[in-house]
């Protein structure tokens, strides 16, 4: 009974800190977040939700600097005011902006959340079982080898998400007739944007190359025109 207890322990405390995660998220969006009301990127969100037959869908824009779009575990997408500032001065267009939602309601509708909730629950009784049992082989770094294991395993995980939530964007863009091409060319220039041109060690790194994303957009494009 108190082996299970133990197994199971990790797993209560992981699902608690997300509940606690979640709480002060909608604490940071009441707090930081505004509505967004630029009438074109209205318009073209609007034309994003109309096949997924969502009515009055609303973006939140999030008080950073930083260049980035996010997907709260409740379903809402939110814009940094970093992206809608580099939509004000030229860097990106609004179509550009399109590819980013479209990502980002990828994330909702596969439920990419609910995974990572399950993933991280599971990773936490890896992390202190298996730790125990490979710091008796491994004294010292035992822990360390696991969390690097774990740290890679959550990566690979990580990108696997982002390639599908790519390959939603890109079937919604081409249903609603906006096309891939702004998915692409989003792409091409975010590294720049957003500050990530040196991801490190790529096995670590939570988000594909885009010149890995930017090729399967193109290979997901030519084989619908096929």
């Amino acid at each position: 009974m108190i082996k299970l207890f133990t197994l199971i322990l990790p797993v209560l405390i992981t699902v608690l800190s997300f509940k606690f995660s979640g709480y002060k998220f909608k604490k940071m969006l009441k707090r930081d977040c505004s509505t967004l009301k630029d009438p074109l990127l209205i318009t073209i969100v609007n034309r994003l939700c109309k096949p997924l037959e969502i009515n009055n869908f609303k973006i939140l824009i999030y008080q950073s600097s930083s260049v980035n779009g996010l997907a709260s575990p409740d379903g809402r997408i939110l814009l940094t005011q970093g992206f809608l500032n580099a939509y004000y001065q030229g860097q990106v267009t609004a179509e550009e902006i399109a590819g980013v939602v479209a990502h980002e309601l990828g994330h909702v509708a596969l439920n990419h959340s609910g995974r990572r909730t399950i993933s991280f629950g599971i990773q936490s009784t890896i992390r202190y079982t298996f730790g125990i049992l490979v710091s008796r082989f491994i004294p010292f770094i035992g822990n360390q080898v696991m969390e690097l294991v774990l740290r890679t395993l959550n990566a690979k995980l990580s990108r696997v998400d982002e390639y599908a939530a790519d390959k939603y964007a890109a079937a919604l863009l081409t249903k609603t007739g906006i096309g891939t091409e702004p998915l692409i060319t989003l792409f091409e220039k975010l590294d720049k944007l957003s500050g990530t041109q040196n991801q490190g060690i790529a096995w670590l790194a939570s988000h594909p190359n885009s010149k890995d994303r930017i090729k399967q957009i193109n290979q997901l494009t030519k084989d619908w025109h096929q």
